[in-house]
């Protein structure tokens, strides 16, 4: 779920650029579906057995991760009203991860 709402961010942000910068734009959908991918394959694989999807590495997820949670700010900036009314990161309950 932490990774689902910070996908969220990007698919907002790749909104934001369509109007002015399509590459941008195509970069941000394109992150945000790796985002909801990563998160789609973790919660499968803690809800059926046999897992259906593959995982990706902790290094894959950390670092996508560590570059959505930078986006934080530029949503922020880019469309502070959109951001005002996000309803904010959604915590795991066994790291703590999320928040502002």
């Amino acid at each position: 779920m932490f990774l689902a709402s910070l996908a969220q961010v990007a698919d907002h942000l790749a909104k934001v650029y369509s109007a002015y910068d399509p590459a941008a734009a195509l970069h941000m959908e394109e992150f945000a579906r790796k985002g909801l991918g990563y998160s789609t394959s973790m919660l499968s694989s803690a809800h059926e057995a046999p897992h259906t999807l593959p995982l990706p590495s902790a290094e894959e997820a950390d670092e996508w991760k560590a570059a959505a949670l930078k986006l934080l700010h530029v949503a922020k900036q880019a469309d502070p009203k959109w951001f005002s009314q996000w309803p904010d990161l959604v915590r795991n309950r066994t790291t703590g991860n999320g928040g502002r």
